[in-house]
């Protein structure tokens, strides 16, 4: 189910929290937006935000 706004998950600042916490590792990556994803559905936000990365 996609989000109803856009995440800017390639802006520089939340792409470089998205590859700190991964590592690099495509499959980190993966797992990263997937949960920040999911925490942004369940909290009922529209957007993936740089809270939503963090937490993961």
């Amino acid at each position: 189910m996609p989000l109803r706004k856009p995440s800017g998950l390639t802006e520089p600042a939340l792409a470089g929290k998205i590859l700190a916490l991964s590592e690099g590792v495509l499959g980190e990556i993966v797992a990263v937006v997937t949960c920040a994803a999911a925490t942004t559905v369940l909290s009922g936000a529209e957007a993936i935000s740089p809270r939503a990365i963090e937490i993961t």
